[in-house]
């Protein structure tokens, strides 16, 4: 039986989502494209915010490498 939760990533809609190897960390990013947050799993605990700007941006994909 999975693990099931919650993740209050962005106020504004997704517009990617990465998931690493381990399946540990999640990262998201919003449609605004400002801000990418690292996210603990299976808890969802907040680990990093990486703020890319002030201005939005078009987010096309993240990746755990």
């Amino acid at each position: 039986r999975g693990v099931v939760c919650e993740v209050d990533a962005h106020d504004a809609p997704l517009a990617a989502l990465a998931l690493s190897s381990d399946a540990a960390l999640l990262a998201s990013a919003s449609t605004k494209g400002t801000v990418i947050r690292v996210f603990s799993l299976p808890q969802a605990t907040k680990l990093y915010t990486f703020r890319r700007g002030a201005y939005a941006a078009t987010v096309f994909s993240l990746s755990f490498s």
